[in-house]
């Protein structure tokens, strides 16, 4: 795999290779032969495409989530990690039988260490006033 990255997402990429789960997250990434883009986008949420080849960060919308400190801003290290999450093959609630499967399985474990709290739910995102949330693809 290739990872193409743009500068301005280095430094969440940096923070989550301090953490054991995130360099194996990026080692499996970039151990696969596919090639996987990560794209800035003003859409006003984060997600991938359907054949989990491209990721899309607003590097500007932070919704608020449910964690184990209340509600929080979803920082774009965070939304990076659940979304590259995703180009692993691993799903999200809305899929029955996956209940916060991409959560628990990356986000949370590479987050946790970093902003010291768990997300706790996943389709119960609120948006910030002014910006529409969709959910991921």
């Amino acid at each position: 795999m290739t990872l193409i990255t743009l500068e301005q997402f280095g430094n969440n990429i940096k923070e989550m290779m301090k953490l054991c789960k995130g360099r194996k997250l990026l080692k499996r990434l970039n151990d696969s032969p596919m090639i996987y883009k990560i794209h800035a986008t003003n859409e006003g949420y984060s997600h991938t495409n359907r054949a989990l080849t491209d990721v899309y960060i607003d590097p500007n919308f932070h919704p608020i989530i449910n964690t184990t400190a209340g509600d929080q801003l979803a920082s774009t290290t965070r939304q990076l990690a659940h979304e590259l999450g995703h180009l692993t093959g691993v799903k999200d609630t809305p899929d029955p039988g996956d209940r916060m499967d991409n959560v628990n399985t990356w986000e949370n474990p590479i987050m946790e260490p970093i902003e010291g709290y768990d997300r706790t739910t996943y389709d119960t995102i609120i948006p910030m006033p002014g910006v529409t949330s969709t959910p991921d693809e």
